[in-house]
């Protein structure tokens, strides 16, 4: 646990004190899914500069969706914007002509 946010340094720890763990399991890395943060990439290529690191697909699809969801509510309140708005109620006499 951390007292923290992570920085590069902690991910480096623990992925280093991990690598430690499967070297003396006599085990290896043949391949890195992570979800897109800008913390993994400097320290994987450190420890496994070998191993590909690839983007976890749920989290680039969430990111997109996140961002097309953002552009829809920003042009739905911009095309609301320019609909003029109606009185209320029944028009009178005076509105009708």
């Amino acid at each position: 646990m951390l007292d923290h946010d992570p920085i590069h340094a902690d991910i480096r720890s623990f992925l280093g004190d991990f690598k430690v763990q499967l070297e003396a399991r006599q085990l290896r890395v043949k391949g890195i899914t992570t979800d897109g943060s800008p913390l993994y990439p400097k320290p994987l290529a450190e420890l496994w500069p070998d191993v590909r690191h690839q983007l976890c697909e749920f989290h680039v699809i969430k990111e997109i969706t996140k961002a097309m969801l953002h552009a829809v509510a920003k042009l739905r309140k911009e095309l609301s914007a320019k609909i003029p708005r109606q009185g209320r109620g029944r028009p009178g006499e005076a509105q009708k002509a």
